[in-house]
């Protein structure tokens, strides 16, 4: 089912993809449909906001002072952005500014599906932007002070014999992330949490979904105790994960340290 296709041959994008992208979720079961986009805002917003925050640590931890004001400015302002404002900022704001740019081919949940196709981001892709741009900047922190952490004499050594990008990617982002589990996925968690914020910008996840089941049916506290253990379920399995994480990066540094 998660791979079932339109019946047009000139949209490659699978239904259920287009449809919780896009926001348009019919023919679906709703608890169903808001379980998917839950965790599909969840899983982007991770991926963007870990891209995001190592691309400003490594701006932060540059040696031209230009690009290091450029990393801080970034965090100092989107720390200092709560959430809920943000999700408003993007669904709202920058979605009316760049309504009227035409691209030359749809993207799903970007643009409008017909011709021209017209910037108009989805509540899910607003979801995602507003949440892994803010979330950057928490991860852009954690993966600065895993990296800074590292003795800068092995870092010297490495680049006797490696080019600066080859130095990241085998020798700091490895130790790094050792270091930076914990908090990485403390991160995590709070990023899970703060996603029962989207339902403001109208996407239909599992807090919008429950909110409008109990206003339905006036089961307020049964729903309401069924959705903080669908969260905390969430939360333990992370931090359940992060032990299991912290056991085989432990085995490895003592094989590592036996060599």
């Amino acid at each position: 089912m998660l791979f079932l296709h339109t019946s047009s041959e000139t949209n490659p994008f699978p239904l259920i993809f287009r449809r919780t992208v896009d926001g348009r979720t019919p023919g679906q079961p709703a608890m169903e449909m808001a379980i998917i986009t839950t965790i599909a805002v969840i899983i982007g917003a991770l991926i963007l906001s870990i891209i995001v925050g190592i691309v400003v640590a490594v701006l932060q931890l540059s040696r031209f002072s230009s690009l290091r004001f450029a990393g801080a400015l970034y965090v100092e302002t989107f720390r200092g952005l709560p959430i809920y404002v943000m999700l408003l900022f993007v669904y709202f704001g920058v979605r009316a500014l760049l309504k009227s740019m035409p691209l030359p081919f749809e993207i799903p949940g970007v643009t409008s599906a017909t011709a021209p196709h017209n910037i108009s981001l989805s509540p899910f892709i607003s979801a995602v932007i507003a949440l892994g741009c803010c979330y950057g900047a928490y991860m852009s922190e954690v993966m600065r002070a895993g990296i800074t952490a590292i003795p800068p004499e092995e870092i010297e050594a490495a680049s006797l014999e490696a080019g600066r990008w080859q130095v990241y990617l085998h020798v700091i982002f490895p130790q790094a992330l050792r270091i930076i589990l914990p908090a990485l996925v403390n991160e995590c968690i709070a990023l899970t949490k703060d996603s029962s914020l989207v339902g403001a910008i109208t996407l239909i996840d599992l807090t919008r979904s429950a909110d409008i089941y109990a206003r339905s049916t006036f089961l307020y506290f049964e729903t309401f105790s069924a959705l903080a253990l669908m969260y905390l379920f969430i939360s333990l399995l992370l931090s359940r994960l992060q032990r299991t994480l912290e056991r085989i990066f432990y085995k490895d540094s003592l094989v590592a340290e036996a060599r």
